[in-house]
């Protein structure tokens, strides 16, 4: 790559040579056109290749919140298809970032559904890798709150996984903001959503998220019939315009994913859900909690938690007008 670019640099040098000599003098005025076209030409070829090797190695974390305050986490890095990427070492990475964590904020977490996924473009000679895991307990609850931050106290966090990047935090839909510091760059509030261009926005000051229910969240209203049809009219906007860009993403995502090679994915299961729920309470639930908790219907709970039954992993007691769930490895 080096004498590549040095062999690009050496020919624009000498092109300016040619159109400093002496012998340029007796060149008629369509060779001087040329020899200067050529010249600019291989001056931008260069110059668009440096920026090209500046912009590799983007990284994205993504970060959803269940009302549970565990947390899936994916980040997306682009590298050269030619990058070593060693895939082993990521489940090592998290442990490690969650352990020292645990030790900074006194509060226990864990790591479930550790998985690397990679795909390739040879087109634009890119693989693309994304990383998941979820992590539990990684907000607090307090009274009826979510409260996000502690665990960026950690010194250097985000070195700690790949580095600078940006930062999208999706929450849950019956929540709202009450706090967002540090002040996000971007805020989808229809897709409840909120974007930090930099992660490097988190190593100064004290971040704290506090999301609370939506009932609770006032909303003050101006007096002026104006004033509304303009909020009206910036929200709809700014909700067609989050809709389309999520939508555009999406079909890009997926057209690339179309010949793509998939190194291995472990989703997870409506019933490892409703087990990890239990196993996070103890090992005892009411089946309505389930329903809140889980985000199904109360249909498709009945529907898993007689499937888990029947195999001998759950047992349901009934209690007055309600069920208890009990996990049977509890006991």
């Amino acid at each position: 790559m080096f004498k590549l670019n040095f062999y690009q640099k050496s020919s624009s040098l000498q092109i300016l040579n040619i159109l400093g000599s002496s012998t340029y003098v007796g060149i008629n005025l369509e060779k001087r056109i040329l020899l200067a076209g050529l010249f600019v030409f291989i001056t931008l070829a260069v110059t668009y290749q440096v920026n090209a090797q500046r912009q590799i190695d983007p990284v994205e974390y993504d970060i959803t919140i269940y009302g549970d305050g565990s947390a899936l986490w994916i980040i997306r890095q682009i590298l050269n298809i030619e990058a070593n990427v060693t895939l082993e070492s990521f489940p090592e990475k998290v442990s490690a970032l969650i352990n020292e964590t645990r030790n900074v904020t006194g509060r226990e977490m864990a790591s479930n559904y550790t998985s690397v996924t990679v795909y390739f473009s040879h087109e634009t000679s890119t693989k693309k890798v994304e990383y998941q895991f979820l992590w539990v307990n990684f907000s607090q609850k307090i009274d009826n709150k979510l409260v996000i931050g502690d665990v960026f106290k950690l010194s250097n966090f985000f070195d700690r996984l790949y580095g600078n990047g940006s930062l999208y935090l999706t929450y849950p839909a019956e929540y709202e903001l009450q706090e967002v510091s540090p002040e996000c760059d971007e805020q989808y509030a229809s897709l409840h959503m909120i974007r930090w261009i930099s992660t490097l926005s988190f190593q100064e000051g004290d971040p704290n998220i506090i999301l609370v229910p939506a009932s609770q969240q006032k909303k003050e209203w101006g007096e002026n019939t104006v004033v509304y049809v303009i909020i009206g009219v910036a929200i709809a906007a700014l909700s067609f315009f989050a809709y389309f860009k999520k939508v555009r993403f999406r079909r890009k995502y997926e057209k690339e994913r179309e010949g793509e090679h998939i190194i291995s994915r472990q989703p997870e299961t409506d019933e490892e859900k409703i087990l990890r729920l239990l196993r996070m309470a103890g090992g005892r639930m009411a089946q309505r909690s389930l329903v809140e908790q889980s985000g199904f219907s109360k249909a498709k709970i009945s529907q898993i938690l007689a499937t888990l039954e029947s195999k001998g992993v759950i047992n349901r007691v009934k209690k007055g007008r309600s069920k208890i769930v009990i996990l049977e490895e509890q006991n």
